[in-house]
This record gives C-alpha cells, sequence and structure tokens, in this order.
C-alpha cells in the first residue's frame, strides 16, 4: 500500500467456503465426522464461518484501511466440498452455515461458485437466495438441466482445455447449444479468450 499510494493493492489470500476448509483441515476424515459426530460437525462448520469472516475482516482493515462495519450489497462464497454431500444433508450441514456466511458478509445479493453439483443439489440454490450460480467444471450438468430443475441465473463456461481441442465450427456449436439450452436471459457464456 505503501508502495502504490491511492492504488487498490489485492490480497491473494481469499478464503474458501466452510465445507470446502473443513475438509482442508480434516481430509478424508471429515467426510464419516457427518455421521460420527454430526453436533461436532455443526460446531466445527460454525467456527470456521465465524473464523473466515474475521479473516475478511481482517484484510479489510490491513489492506483496505476500511474499518467500517457497514456490509457491502452483495457477496460469493467458493465452497466446491459442498457437492460432495448427499443432498440430504444440505438442509443440516450446508444450508445453514452458508446463510450464516450470506449473513454476515453481506446485505443482499448472494452469489456462489460449487463444481460438481448434481440435479438434486440445484433447488438449494434458491432456498439459499443465490442470484448468480457459477458451476464451473459440473460434468453431470448442462444448461438444460440447470435451466429446468432451478431459477437461478448461472453461468457456463467453455474451458481452455475444452476449447483447444475444438474447431471453430464446434465452438460456434457449442456456443449456440448453451443459449438455446440455457435460457439465454439466464445464462452467461464465458469462454477464453
Amino acid at each position: 500500500v505503501k508502495a502504490f499510494p491511492g492504488e487498490p493493492v489485492g490480497f491473494a489470500f481469499k478464503s474458501e467456503g466452510p465445507l470446502t476448509t473443513a475438509y482442508a483441515l480434516r481430509r478424508d476424515g471429515f467426510f464419516y465426522d457427518f455421521y460420527d459426530q454430526p453436533e461436532k460437525t455443526e460446531e466445527f462448520l460454525g467456527r470456521l464461518v465465524d473464523s473466515a469472516v474475521s479473516y475478511g475482516r481482517c484484510v479489510r482493515q490491513v489492506v483496505r484501511n476500511d474499518f467500517s462495519e457497514a456490509l457491502p450489497a452483495a457477496g460469493g462464497i467458493a465452497d466446491d466440498l459442498a457437492a460432495m454431500l448427499n443432498p440430504g444433508l444440505w438442509d443440516r450441514f450446508v444450508v445453514p452455515f452458508h446463510e450464516r456466511w450470506f449473513d454476515a458478509i453481506c446485505t443482499g445479493n448472494r452469489s456462489c461458485h460449487i463444481e460438481n453439483l448434481t440435479v438434486p443439489h440445484l433447488p438449494y440454490l434458491e432456498k439459499l437466495g443465490i442470484v448468480s450460480y457459477d458451476p464451473s467444471v459440473s460434468p453431470t450438468l448442462a444448461p438444460e438441466l440447470i435451466a429446468s430443475h432451478c431459477r437461478v441465473p448461472f453461468s457456463w463456461h467453455l474451458f481452455n482445455f475444452q476449447f483447444m481441442v475444438m474447431t471453430a465450427a464446434e465452438v460456434r456449436q457449442w456456443v449456440f447449444a448453451a443459449v438455446g439450452a440455457g435460457e439465454a436471459p439466464r445464462l452467461v457464456i464465458t469462454a477464453p479468450a
């Protein structure tokens, strides 16, 4: 900040969502915790959310010299490991902690990035009040599946590893298929530059 006065200075360390963080700390044992110690797992997830929120506040204060308590209108969460939980576990182990996260970081628009959700997970996006969903790499989903199973606007990505092996005609076909299947007003297509 001192070296570049008046310039925005990024801070590369962002916190992940509570389930992804829990997995990073507990590794594979975390997947047994839901069944073996559900109450302790809830406490652990709550503490992880509180820690991530405090960390975000600290970063704002140190890097941006922003000591405001006012919450921004919009906020997001990246929690890929949430997709590894059976949808039947979401009401207990995902929804309350994502709610707690959003309530602590923003007052309005909620966005999320969760890779590899399945169709039975999609209704939870609406339950959480998500207004923008990024499925990223989600092999079990397609624009038509997302559009027909939830009303949340979403992005659909053409990734470099796909793009590099496609012809111009295949890229064109991919774009038209995605837009046609994904109800264009709710779909944002991203492609490599």
